[in-house]
């Protein structure tokens, strides 16, 4: 778990320190102030030197490419060359970095530095972008067609250095670095550990059919789908609205046809339900609850966490989270922009403990001053204090 957090020269953030993190950790402000970039800071520490993780969760994630394993695929290299560009606060110091004190007494840094090619520089500074011959790489790739009956067969294509991106761990010289290609599918990574475990959860991809069969193959993989419908049906029914009606299975089954099927949800009167036939909320929880149960003691960035969520939801939810997170073992950093849901969020969390808003849950206010972005960091009981008392969390 994280005890604190500093991010530099990253998008947003100059200079970002975080200090006294805990279970449970609110960001919250108004939009464009920095909080999802906080999340992707995040999950670049967590990544370590893993230069395809890093890269995909700091600067590629927002591109709107078609995608290849979780990787854009577009054919804009000046596009992939300019989040590469923007993901720098200071443009002129191509270099941000992630560093954290860590629940065991420890202490990691990673810095990124950028070297852009002369092809992407021209970009940047305005000219007409030629790339040299030595930046063109031909390669052969397969290309799979229905005239070739399932066999590929190899062309040639080209591809165009972007610059070269090196990430160091700490002060000292384990420096891992590669050649950035567009399209990104060309480059080649060194192969490095996680520095933790972590994933990001956005706002939408929750609706996806990708996203639901990715969670069921999880949770039928670690053997745990039972104990998800037990706890599918507790998180229900502590809204207060018991249903008579409770889920008793989900199930993948082909059609009879033998194509295939979504995910299907089965009560206990008989009804079955394909998954998105359902409210986002249960598709959502679906989501958050398969993934903490199936990526244990890790990093969850939820962004955007009251999204889906009737305000009626808004605290018995912070209260599952809570519950889970202790569960299983691991950190929240939640965004939301909703102080109605922080004030319902920490009204139930105060119920469920004494010590609980002091101990475990941090509300960390961002708000942008001119080109910097400041924070402001309280403990749950005091930022629930200031909102009882029509006070604002301001920075």
């Amino acid at each position: 778990m994280l005890t604190s957090f500093c991010v530099k020269n990253y998008k947003r953030f100059s200079e970002l320190k975080l200090e006294s993190l805990s279970r449970l950790n609110f960001l919250v402000g108004e939009n464009n102030c920095g909080k999802t970039s906080l999340l992707e800071a995040l999950l670049g520490f967590a990544c370590g030197r893993n230069l395809s993780a890093a890269l995909n969760f700091t600067v590629y994630r927002r591109l709107q490419f078609p995608q290849f394993n979780g990787m854009p695929t577009g054919n804009s290299t000046l596009g992939v060359g300019e989040a590469l560009y923007n993901a720098f606060h200071d443009r002129s110091s191509q270099v941000f970095a992630f560093s954290a004190g860590l629940s065991d007494g420890s202490s990691a840094l990673f810095e990124h530095t950028f070297s852009p090619s002369t092809y992407l520089n021209s970009f940047i500074k305005g000219d007409v972008p030629v790339p040299a011959a030595s930046e063109i790489t031909t390669r052969q790739v397969p290309l799979n067609s229905p005239w070739t009956q399932g066999a590929p067969v190899m062309v040639q294509a080209q591809s165009v250095s972007l610059g070269k991106w090196s990430v160091t761990e700490g002060v000292s010289t384990q420096q891992l670095s590669c050649d950035l290609q567009s399209p990104i599918t060309a480059t080649v990574y060194p192969q490095a550990d996680l520095k933790l475990k972590a994933m990001f959860h956005d706002a939408t991809t929750f609706r996806t059919d990708q996203e639901s069969s990715k969670v069921y193959s999880h949770l039928q993989s670690h053997l745990l789908m039972e104990k998800f419908v037990a706890e599918l049906n507790a998180s229900f029914g502590s809204t207060g609205r018991e249903t008579a009606n409770r889920i008793t299975a989900i199930e993948n089954i082909p059609y009879p046809d033998g194509s295939v099927a979504p995910i299907t949800v089965r009560y206990e009167d008989g009804l079955r339900l394909p998954l998105y036939a359902l409210g986002d909320g249960l598709r959502r929880w679906y989501t958050l609850l398969g993934s903490m149960m199936t990526c244990p003691q890790s990093l969850h960035c939820i962004d955007d966490i009251d999204a889906a969520f009737h305000p009626a939801a808004h605290g018995p939810l912070a209260r599952n989270l809570h519950a889970l997170s202790c569960k299983y073992r691991n950190q929240l950093f939640l965004t939301t922009h909703n102080l109605e849901f922080l004030k319902a969020a920490l009204d139930y969390l105060a119920k469920t403990g004494t010590s609980v808003l002091t101990d475990e849950v941090r509300v960390i206010t961002l708000r942008r001053y001119g080109t910097e972005v400041r924070e402001r960091t309280l403990d749950g009981r005091s930022a629930l204090d200031m909102l009882d008392s029509d006070l604002e969390l301001r920075v």
